[in-house]
């Protein structure tokens, strides 16, 4: 694998003038995917706008500032919450509270040894399928919610986001290890439904960073769904079924139902 790859790009603009972008580079990451723990400590959860939906809002979060390109979440992964049958809100979803999302509470666990880059709590969890403001800009403050963000011995940060109000167990400056509980998952911030978002950057910003790629150390797949079939918005009997499976180092794609182990 080369270390740079190098890009020429020819578009048209609204007007159908063209616009040339030549000789793009593209620094390749030669070092292996960094290998995390369980994010939760029980339960099924539905990796959404995960790896491999070109079209999630992830991937949508390309910054340009003219000379450099960022995609920090370009690996990143909302998980929600699902029960045996493959449902991620009891009831109907359209009159659903918090608590009637089946992750809505769930234990968070600190996936690596580190040490608590920031940690804020105190924002009060959304209603249900209500779309919050436009965040005026993608950093932490202005889209997270209640939020924990984990410096790793590698200087990578691990992003935890949207968890529910006075959950947060750490604080700033405080060192934790891999498996213990630092938060519950909630709806706080830039979201309307009760979810974790998980991603590692090469920064601590929410933007100006670029996504790392990670691994899970050990996964059950169990079949694949949508958040609409999940929600119960499109009819289904529930998940399609997969032989089940455990997987070690695998980073799971998007719409696989998984339960880690």
């Amino acid at each position: 694998m080369p270390r740079v790859l190098r890009h020429s790009f020819q578009v048209s603009t609204e007007g159908g003038q063209p616009l040339v972008a030549a000789n793009v580079r593209v620094d390749v990451r030669s070092a292996p995917p960094i290998v995390v723990g369980s994010p939760f400590r029980a339960g099924m959860w539905l990796v959404h706008n995960g790896p491999g939906q070109h079209r999630s809002a992830h991937w949508g979060s390309a910054l340009v500032d003219g000379r450099t390109t960022w995609i920090p979440q370009r690996y990143a992964i909302d998980f929600i919450g699902v029960d045996d049958n493959g449902r991620a809100v009891r009831g109907d979803f359209r009159k659903s509270s918090n608590d009637d999302w089946i992750g809505f509470g769930r234990e968070i666990l600190a996936v690596l040894d580190g040490t608590v880059y920031a940690a804020r709590d105190g924002i009060v969890d959304n209603q249900p399928l209500v779309e919050p403001p436009r965040p005026s800009s993608p950093s932490a403050a202005n889209t997270y919610g209640n939020y924990v963000i984990i410096r790793a011995g590698d200087g990578t940060f691990v992003h935890y986001a949207h968890l529910q109000r006075n959950s947060v167990a750490v604080k700033a400056g405080e060192a934790v290890r891999r498996g213990q509980l630092i938060g519950r998952l909630g709806n706080s911030g830039n979201t309307n439904g009760a979810h974790l978002h998980f991603n590692i950057t090469d920064a601590p910003e929410a933007g100006t960073t670029q996504g790392i790629p990670f691994v899970f150390d050990t996964i059950e797949s169990l079949g694949s769904t949508t958040a609409a079939i999940a929600l119960g918005a499109e009819p289904s009997a529930g998940p399609t079924p997969v032989s089940s499976a455990t997987q070690e180092r695998i980073l799971p794609l998007d719409g696989a139902v998984v339960r880690f182990r």
